[in-house]
């Protein structure tokens, strides 16, 4: 799929309406996610990193798929419309 990103977006995530916003949060003057439109369908994209408790990157989000190495600690499950990421041993898989 072709993503593209714009300057502007009008979006619902996690409750909260954006509208006309390049980066709807910044940390530090950094964008925490962004976003992209499929060319094809015109869904929504985030992309954002992905860090665990201690602060480590164990890996990303890309335009909603969760990429990620390190397979020895994590597991990523696949629903028919969701993907998770749980530590393994952590009983907690949604």
């Amino acid at each position: 799929m072709n993503w593209e990103t714009t300057k502007l977006y009008r979006a619902k995530i996690g409750g909260i309406i954006y509208k006309d916003v390049q980066f709807p949060i910044l940390y530090n003057g950094s964008p925490m996610f962004t976003i992209a439109r499929c060319v094809e369908n015109g869904a929504l994209g985030l992309s954002f990193p992905i860090f665990n408790e201690k602060c480590e990157h164990i890996g990303d989000v890309e335009n909603n798929k969760i990429n990620f190495t390190n397979t020895d600690d994590y597991i990523c499950l696949d629903g028919l419309s969701r993907q998770s990421l749980s530590e393994k041993g952590s009983e907690l898989f949604f």
